[in-house]
C-alpha cells in the first residue's frame, strides 16, 4: 500500500512538472515577440554611448582650437 502511495504521488509531481513546463513555455512564447524590442534597446544604447564619445572627442578638440587661436592673437 505504501509503494502505491508513492507512485501515486510520483505521478502527480510528473504531472505538476509537465504543467510548469508548459506554463514556461507560453511565457515563452509570449516574450517571442519583445525580443526585437530588446535588441533595438540595446542598439540604442550603443548608439548613445558612441554619441557621448563623439561629443567629448569634440569638445577636446573645439578646446584646442581654442587654444591654438589664443596663441596665434597674442602673436
Amino acid at each position: 500500500m505504501n509503494s502505491q502511495s508513492s507512485t501515486g504521488s510520483e505521478s502527480t509531481v510528473d504531472d505538476m512538472l509537465k504543467a510548469i513546463m508548459q506554463l514556461l513555455d507560453a511565457i515563452k512564447e509570449m516574450l517571442r515577440p519583445l525580443q526585437p524590442i530588446q535588441s533595438l534597446e540595446e542598439r540604442v544604447t550603443v548608439l548613445e554611448e558612441k554619441v557621448l564619445e563623439e561629443e567629448a572627442d569634440v569638445k577636446q578638440l573645439v578646446g584646442r582650437l581654442e587654444a591654438r587661436s589664443a596663441l596665434v592673437e597674442e602673436v
